[in-house]
């Protein structure tokens, strides 16, 4: 099925399907997610998945929550424990910073 046929909640379905099955594939081959500095590199995943249009894993809600779940996921299985340390020190950094910013 071709992305260019689909509209709207169609695409978006479509989307979440595809991201699925991809992060699914990852997990059976206990592959890990790209990442670029650290983080998931959405660019790549979603033309991995077949998606063309990356910032779909930054709008669409369904597609948000399944990578962040099997980043989490991933991290533990991937990372050392000294890794994800420091991982999580940025994280929660970040979070800090942006919620600063925000207020």
């Amino acid at each position: 099925m071709t992305l260019e046929n689909l509209r709207g909640e169609d695409e978006a379905r479509e989307h979440v399907r595809r991201h699925q099955a991809y992060l699914e594939g990852l997990d059976e081959r206990c592959e890990a997610l790209p990442r670029r500095a650290g983080q998931p590199n959405r660019t790549r995943i979603a033309k991995d998945a077949g998606i063309k249009n990356g910032q779909v894993l930054y709008t669409n809600a369904e597609c948000v929550s399944l990578l962040k779940d099997f980043e989490r996921v991933d991290r533990k299985r991937q990372l050392s424990k000294l890794e994800q340390s420091e991982l999580d020190r940025k994280v929660t950094e970040r979070e800090s910073e942006m919620r600063r910013t925000i207020l």
